[in-house]
């Protein structure tokens, strides 16, 4: 991991300069995990601002819940404790599909990591990737494996779906070995 990989950690601003209020030119909040903090978008000082294009997105890890993302979008980070580290491939030519696949191959491992699991543990995973012929990271196969799955997901109508309540309890009770 640590070879693809360079880590930041993302600080966030403090409390006293938050600002709820909704902007749609602004940009979302995370805080002790990879999920919104806040529904809506705002606007805080930019120094604040971790800027992420689109098209390359990042991987995000937190210590606090164990948890890796990716992120997609610029944001703004809550919080100055050390617990959100940024995760940056170190390639230049890389796009969403290549992060998709490195992060399937990943979510695997975490199910075991929690708070104690620091970011040196995260950079010293190991993890297989697709070689090509040169033995270069096969990129081309990372995306036509996201793109077909991705297909099939649309073909399949698993790309937008509602589970019932008893369907979210039955896969909450497998995850957790019951």
């Amino acid at each position: 991991m640590g070879d693809l990989f360079s880590k930041k950690t993302m600080i966030g601003f403090p409390k006293s300069e938050e600002n709820l209020d909704g902007n749609e030119h602004g940009y979302h909040i995370f805080g002790q995990n990879i999920k919104y903090q806040h529904e809506q978008k705002v606007m805080i000082n930019k120094k604040y601002l971790h800027t992420v294009n689109p098209k390359q997105p990042i991987l995000a890890y937190t210590s606090s819940v164990g948890e890796i993302g990716m992120i997609s979008e610029s944001f703004y980070r809550i919080g100055n404790n050390g617990a959100f580290q940024g995760l940056f491939f170190k390639f230049e030519k890389y796009n969403k599909s290549h992060m998709l696949y490195i992060m399937c191959t990943l979510k695997k491992q975490f199910k075991y990591f929690g708070y104690a699991t620091g970011m040196a543990d995260i950079l010293s995973l190991s993890f297989d990737l697709p070689i090509d012929k040169s033995g270069e990271i096969a990129c081309d196969y990372m995306e036509a494996y996201i793109k077909e799955l991705e297909a099939y997901l649309v073909a399949t109508g698993l790309n937008d779906y509602v589970l019932a309540d008893d369907e979210k309890k039955l896969i909450a009770d497998f995850r957790n070995g019951g």
